[in-house]
């Protein structure tokens, strides 16, 4: 598989990445808020950014897993799979991940003055983002190796 052949097949795979995204940040924030105090907004944005996070680190997971196939010439029944969570994982980091950010983002700057102490949001969206990077870069490492590989 090219990692540069298409960074989405259509409308109706970002909608499913989208819809599962929104799914587990939406349960990271209800759960985060229900666990602290409820009458707290902000622990369902710091919530829902964790799940963000969370997110990611699982998207960077598998970019890794597929280098490290890459790198080794790893060939199995389990690439098709990898090959869904990895297009599902190019979805994500290019087009839905940033867009849950940038909301996530705006909507905690429109509500910060009101939080007492929101410090804890603001470095669980910066990690947020650190990750996106790496994520990034990882997907063009990934498409080299895969060249490195196929001569």
């Amino acid at each position: 598989m090219n990692p540069y052949a298409h960074l989405y097949s259509g409308r109706t795979d970002v909608a499913i990445v989208l819809l599962l995204s929104l799914v587990i940040v939406t349960v990271a924030g209800s759960v985060t808020k229900l666990a602290n105090k409820p009458n707290r907004l902000e622990y369902y944005i710091y919530g829902a950014a964790g799940g963000l996070l969370i997110l990611n680190v699982a998207a960077l997971g598998v970019e890794i897993a597929g280098l490290i196939g890459f790198l080794l010439h790893l060939e199995s029944a389990l690439g098709y799979f990898w090959e869904l969570a990895f297009i599902m994982t190019v979805i994500g980091v290019f087009l839905v991940f940033p867009f849950i950010g940038v909301v996530l983002l705006a909507w905690w700057g429109s509500v910060r003055r009101r939080l007492p102490s929101s410090t804890g949001v603001s470095t669980v969206i910066l990690k947020y983002f650190i990750a996106n990077i790496c994520c990034v870069g990882l997907y063009f490492l990934d498409g080299w190796a895969a060249m490195w590989r196929n001569g």
